[in-house]
């Protein structure tokens, strides 16, 4: 992450400060002023809770950068701690038609994304040249309302998806009726999210860890684990959001505690300016 300061003196003597130094969080924020800045890098640490087969806490990490030409995304770098995967993007004139990511030596996918008008219609991830996923998005409009992963190339069926609900273009709710069956609900201030500037594509490929089809940044979320169960509900989780901003208010680390206090999730973002 870049700051460009470090923060020794009261929040309300300097540009970076937190939202905690806001009773209404990031309210004051305008998108409106905010000028363009497209991602650089994201670190992401996550505790997976609860662990769905044996309740143990789990961890997720990854570091991620973004390469561009002209504004474009031509490649993206990820590492997760174990493994170091490196993606190539192919474009036809606009647009992301096509990606190859190499992990290790031996790993190679291939993807090829599909649209309707400039919409992410689907895309087909091939390992040996052979469809292994698809990945569907629905739309109302210019808002995503359903994605479906299934297997092989036919078009994606069943029940078995993520619905996403808005509140103007927020999205607030998350269900995802899949095997995980997690509600997610959301509430949003008002500053930029950090994935505004970025391609249609990344921000719906995104959309699941980072929500990042959204406006603005989340501030609260409602976790529900079998949320659709009414013979066994799972637990509930409140996480609350602290954020620290740029001079161009855009988020710079992001940290979420859960209702015992404790770390959720942390992610620190570095923009090209």
């Amino acid at each position: 992450m870049k700051l460009n300061r470090i923060i020794l003196i009261p929040c309300s003597f300097t540009l970076l400060f937190t939202s905690s130094c806001n009773s209404d969080d990031d309210q004051i924020i305008s998108i409106d002023t905010a000028p363009k800045q497209l991602l650089k890098t994201i670190t992401y640490s996550k505790r997976d809770i609860p662990d769905r087969i044996n309740n143990l806490i789990t961890y997720s990490k990854s570091d991620i950068t973004f390469f561009y030409e002209n504004d474009r995304l031509v490649k993206s770098t990820a590492n997760d701690g174990r493994s170091i995967s490196t993606t190539q993007f192919q474009y036809k004139e606009n647009k992301i038609i096509a990606a190859k990511t190499q992990k290790g030596e031996n790993f190679t996918a291939d993807i090829s994304y599909f649209y309707t008008n400039n919409l992410l219609e689907y895309y087909l991830n091939y390992q040996e040249n052979k469809p292994i996923t698809r990945n569907d998005f629905t739309y109302s409009g210019n808002k995503l309302i359903k994605s479906n992963l299934c297997y092989g190339e036919i078009q994606c069926s069943g029940t078995q998806a993520i619905h996403y609900s808005y509140t103007g273009n927020n999205i607030s709710k998350m269900d995802d009726q899949r095997d995980w069956n997690i509600l997610q609900e959301f509430t949003f201030g008002t500053s930029k999210n950090a994935f505004a500037d970025m391609p249609h594509l990344i921000r719906t490929i995104y959309q699941i860890t980072y929500n990042s089809l959204s406006e603005n940044n989340v501030i609260q979320e409602e976790i529900t684990f079998n949320a659709h169960s009414s013979s066994n509900p799972g637990p509930k989780y409140t996480i609350k959001y602290t954020y620290q901003f740029d001079e161009n208010f855009f988020p710079v680390s992001v940290v979420g505690l859960d209702q015992n206090g404790l770390e959720y999730i942390k992610i620190n973002y570095t923009y090209y300016k």
